[in-house]
């Protein structure tokens, strides 16, 4: 038995030697992981801090710029609705006044043609009636000169005359 103990002790101390050899392997292994991992992340410092301070000042100019560029716009599209506005009420306000000129010359136009129709009529019954009535005297005047003219002839044919030629 002193064997087996021996051989035991042996083995023992073989799996200790190897399980100090295998931590000592690793802790030397994570040892140069840890020093790689922090000269990777220097180097992603110095790489990679003035591209993010850069990125975070452009994100910062870009946000001062677009609130001024958006406020300028608002202002813009205010004063724009308030010129449309302006300009909405003027074209009323000018369609309103043509609609009131317009009924003014229909109305100027129905009075100076009422007016103009009246003075035809009166023209035409002061002159027409005169001249119908001078025409007719006239007319008269012709016949009676016509029929004196007639007879005189006949006296100086000695004829008389005949019905039709005194029928007017």
């Amino acid at each position: 038995m002193d064997a087996y103990l021996k051989l035991f002790i042996l083995v023992a101390s073989v799996a200790i030697v190897m399980q100090a050899s295998i931590l000592i392997a690793t802790y030397l292994r994570l040892a140069k992981l840890d020093r790689e991992t922090e000269e990777l992340r220097r180097q992603l410092r110095e790489h990679v801090g003035p591209i993010l301070r850069n990125l975070s000042d452009v994100a910062l100019t870009v946000r001062d710029n677009s609130r001024l560029i958006f406020d300028d716009l608002t202002a813009v599209t205010q004063d724009a609705r308030r010129q449309m506005e302006k300009f909405d009420r003027l074209t009323d306000e000018m369609a309103d006044r043509l609609r009131l000129q317009i009924i003014r010359l229909d109305e100027l136009m129905i009075t100076a043609l009422n007016s103009l129709e009246k003075a035809g009529t009166a023209v035409k019954e002061t002159v027409g009636g005169p001249v119908r009535e001078a025409a007719a005297v006239i007319q008269g005047v012709k016949a009676a000169l016509d029929f004196i003219n007639a007879r005189r002839q006949r006296q100086r044919e000695g004829t008389r005359p005949t019905d039709e030629q005194l029928f007017i």
